[in-house]
């Protein structure tokens, strides 16, 4: 799974939050990623490991809105994940 984020790898420190989203795909572009999952554009991508711990969010699916055009799969995790799951970030560029 992946998170996309302007945070830096420190604030993964702790682990994950509960109930933060993440994705299964992984975009090549930061425009692409935004756009498809209705967030700011990022500029890391932080990979996590997936042990069963992810559940879709709400529908699932990200829905378009005027500023987005959706589409991108939208998963959370019910509770807090500890820093061993976070596999150090990467900056993503548009």
């Amino acid at each position: 799974m992946y998170h996309y984020t302007a945070a830096l790898d420190d604030a993964f420190a702790v682990g994950l939050h509960a109930e933060t989203s993440v994705t299964p795909e992984l975009y090549i572009s930061a425009l692409h990623a935004g756009r498809s999952l209705g967030i700011p554009t990022p500029t890391r991508v932080i990979p996590i490991i997936d042990r069963g711990q992810f559940r879709p969010n709400r529908l699932g699916t990200v829905l378009s809105t005027d500023r987005n055009y959706g589409g991108g799969l939208d998963f959370k995790n019910p509770e807090h994940l500890a820093p061993e799951f976070i596999i150090p970030g990467r900056v993503i560029r548009n």
